[in-house]
């Protein structure tokens, strides 16, 4: 509770009976019952224990309309709870996270993007939730949205830049040159940039030309 006063639920006047029941069963997933108003959703409820999110989403709606998404953390299936990654009481961080940025969080788990890298892929270093939304997606890996769209947020494909990328445009069936609306290659037909550059978080390839394209 050292932080509850830097917290948003304390400058928001959330009280501690506004989640808790003071005379509630203990046990049932903390030592202070959680409160509920929402009833439990029963095609995923895999525990009898109170899940921490159906307290939670009482007031933060819009985090309860993204881990229903088809691409979601395990929250609703009560595999990861919210206060692994937030700190309810308190914190100093953006959101009240458990760490000082997203980037430490999220490789508490996902160590196998960690690295260290030779290559480094600079969105990476920078912030997961460049191209990650943490909670829920509506495309595959919390993706915030579908590649190649994601990827041309920063890379503008064109044949001077890629070293071969034909065009300045994908749309997920070819490739369509901007200089010419008749200008159509299949070359990349069913294809998407993840086909090719796999090794997207970061590369290990001693050869610049390999390593730096980030290819698998």
């Amino acid at each position: 509770m050292a932080f509850w006063d830097s917290g948003k639920h304390k400058k928001n006047d959330v009280s501690c009976n506004n989640c808790h029941s003071l005379h509630g069963t203990p046990g049932l997933g903390s030592t202070i019952a959680l409160k509920t108003s929402a009833p439990p959703i029963s095609p995923y409820v895999t525990t009898v224990r109170q899940l921490e999110h159906e307290t939670c989403n009482t007031c933060h709606k819009d985090k309860r309309a993204q881990i229903m998404k088809p691409s979601h953390h395990p929250i609703i299936e009560g595999k990861v709870k919210c206060s692994d990654c937030h700190n309810p009481h308190g914190a100093l961080s953006q959101s009240m996270i458990k760490t000082e940025v997203p980037n430490d969080l999220c490789l508490s788990c996902h160590t196998d993007k960690r690295g260290p890298w030779i290559h480094e892929h600079p969105p990476v270093a920078e912030s997961c939730l460049t191209c990650h939304t943490p909670h829920g997606s509506n495309h595959n890996r919390l993706l915030v949205m579908k590649p190649p769209q994601l990827c041309q947020e920063c890379h503008r494909v064109s044949a001077a830049s890629t070293g071969g990328h034909t065009a300045t445009f994908v749309d997920g069936r070819s490739i369509r040159d901007a200089t010419s609306a008749s200008s159509v290659t299949t070359r990349f037909q069913a294809s998407g940039c993840v086909n090719c550059h796999r090794q997207i978080h970061g590369s290990n390839a001693a050869s610049s030309g390999w390593g730096n394209a980030f290819v698998r």
